[in-house]
């Protein structure tokens, strides 16, 4: 993906699903990430409500994917409130195109989001880990087991993750 560049693989955007639909079919982690999306206070809600930016904004993740599991709800409670623009969530599997067009480092890692102007043309980027996180997850993921290293990322997001999280989404959507 490249900033001012047209998204390729782009679906038909009603094929995407909103915040409702997504739960469907989330049943193993439903419960856990409606906490999330909750968890999301008025506090860290407030300067999203008078962002001036508009667009679109493409989640990319799947449906056993614990970090989007994690991401997720956060983003989407954020996007909600920003008046001008409108979002959908796609599963990787079944969207290979789009998802060859956000890749990370050359990986298909998730969760992916991509944000877009009016005329489809990307803005900016996440993911698929707050930066904060980023750097420790791309030394030891596929070279050590994950049991070793992933308890650590587990624990960053209990404890970090979300006011990172709230940050990023604040200079993307915000600052940009």
């Amino acid at each position: 993906m490249k900033i001012g560049e047209r998204l390729k693989g782009l679906p038909d955007w009603d094929t995407g699903m909103l915040w409702d639909e997504y739960l469907d079919y989330v049943p193993r982690s439903h419960s856990m990430q409606i906490k999330r999306y909750e968890s999301i206070v008025e506090d860290e809600l407030a300067p999203f409500k008078s962002s001036p930016v508009s667009g679109k904004i493409i989640l990319l993740s799947e449906e056993k994917c614990g970090d989007g599991a994690w991401a997720i709800p956060h983003i989407v409670r954020i996007v909600q409130v920003v008046p001008n623009i409108d979002y959908r969530i796609f599963f990787r599997n079944e969207y290979p195109d789009l998802m060859d067009n956000m890749l990370s480092g050359g990986k298909r890692a998730i969760p992916k989001l991509a944000f877009l102007d009016e005329g489809d043309k990307i803005v900016g980027s996440w993911g698929p880990y707050p930066k904060p996180i980023a750097p420790y997850v791309h030394e030891r993921a596929g070279r050590l087991d994950r049991s070793e290293w992933y308890p650590k990322v587990l624990k960053y997001y209990r404890e970090e993750g979300r006011g990172d999280l709230v940050r990023e989404m604040r200079e993307l959507l915000i600052d940009t």
